[in-house]
């Protein structure tokens, strides 16, 4: 009997060493195939980094950003020219070109560039070249979108070689938001009367003009740009194909000619269908509002406005009149903008709130209509 039970031991401890063998042998060659697998994907990732992109520009006039008035063409120069002074994606103030700036008064305004910029021909950017684009610009006159930025400007003045003091006419708030103009190079142009209407002005953005054709234009990327660094060195060519159309550019894009296009027309997918890209949508800054007279012995309660805003079905107006391709706002600022912290009022259509916000600040419903004693004065709605 003895014999049988160490036996019976035995034989179970094996068993027991079999099956921890087998599980470990498992999780070993799962393990190695999730090895494998992750190595594949990272080659997978690598190989599909993209170098070039393809995009579009529809009736160009000129690359000078300072002289188009095409919309595609300064969406494009950005890449070429910078400012002193950028605004990022929340609406703040950034530096650029600029390395520091100081409002010493309501009117006058210090900017000190970096040092060491270059210009994509080899010239280094200097405060000459921003009282150079001033003045140039304030020659061209409305003919450049970035008059209004300089319009008030009455005095540039080097200081030094990188420093600058601009003189405005009057106190504008946030004037520093006006020196997001690009700076050109007074080198290149050499102080001649005209600007020239060329392609070849250097910037100091992160793509230079390569090469230009009658249908493409070809910006390769900057090794020299004062901003670069190893993980902005994936996209090396963008390509800019010429349309005279918005009708071109959307068959283009349906072809596979471009890799990606932008367009303000709320029917897009009239032209390129439904299927077979992603969108990426960006809140505009236009709006339509209901302006209300504040002065009115009615409208001057602010719980009246805010009843009158609950009453409103936003929602709706948006599906029967916008046919579901706006947004509802509570502000007229960007929602993504840094000074957009105020608490929502509310977007929900609620006539129990409205009537709500009424009762609750001493008004009545009579008569067919809504009546507040106040001082002996009866309003009515």
């Amino acid at each position: 009997m003895k014999k049988i039970n160490v036996l019976k031991y035995i034989f179970i401890i094996f068993v027991v060493v079999l099956i921890v063998y087998s599980v470990f042998f498992i999780k070993k060659q799962e393990k190695e195939v999730n090895e494998v697998q992750e190595e594949e994907t990272i080659v997978e990732e690598q190989e599909t980094i993209i170098k070039t992109l393809r995009l579009a520009a529809v009736n160009i006039d000129t690359l000078n950003p300072i002289l188009s008035n095409n919309q595609n063409i300064q969406d494009i120069s950005k890449l070429i020219y910078e400012p002193m002074l950028t605004i990022t994606e929340d609406f703040q103030i950034e530096n650029c070109l600029a390395k520091e700036w100081i409002s010493l008064s309501d009117t006058v305004y210090v900017v000190v560039l970096k040092e060491g910029v270059k210009w994509q021909n080899g010239g280094e950017v200097t405060a000459n070249d921003v009282k150079y684009t001033i003045e140039k610009i304030q020659e061209i006159g409305w003919n450049s979108i970035y008059y209004s930025n300089v319009q008030n400007i009455v005095n540039a003045e080097v200081l030094s070689t990188y420093t600058i003091k601009i003189t405005i006419d009057r106190q504008i708030p946030f004037f520093e938001y006006y020196l997001t103009f690009p700076i050109m190079s007074v080198e290149y142009y050499n102080n001649e009367e005209e600007i020239i209407d060329d392609t070849n002005a250097p910037g100091t953005g992160k793509y230079f003009v390569n090469n230009i054709t009658s249908t493409e234009i070809e910006l390769r990327i900057n090794q020299n740009w004062w901003g670069l660094s190893e993980k902005d060195l994936s996209l090396e060519t963008i390509l800019i194909k010429l349309y005279s159309s918005m009708g071109e550019v959307y068959n283009a894009f349906k072809m596979g000619s471009l890799d990606l296009i932008t367009t303000q027309s709320l029917n897009y997918e009239e032209y390129i269908g439904t299927m077979g890209y992603n969108i990426v949508e960006y809140i505009g800054r236009e709006h339509d509002y209901l302006a209300l007279n504040c002065d009115s012995n009615l409208l001057k309660n602010s719980e009246v406005r805010l009843a009158i805003n609950y009453a409103i079905d936003k929602s709706n107006i948006i599906a029967t009149a916008y046919e579901n391709k706006y947004y509802i706002a509570d502000f007229p600022l960007s929602n993504s903008n840094y000074l957009y912290k105020i608490e929502k009022v509310s977007s929900t259509f609620n006539t129990n709130k409205s009537r709500e916000v009424l009762e609750e600040n001493g008004w009545e419903f009579k008569y067919g209509g809504w009546i507040k004693t106040e001082n002996y004065n009866t309003i009515r709605t």
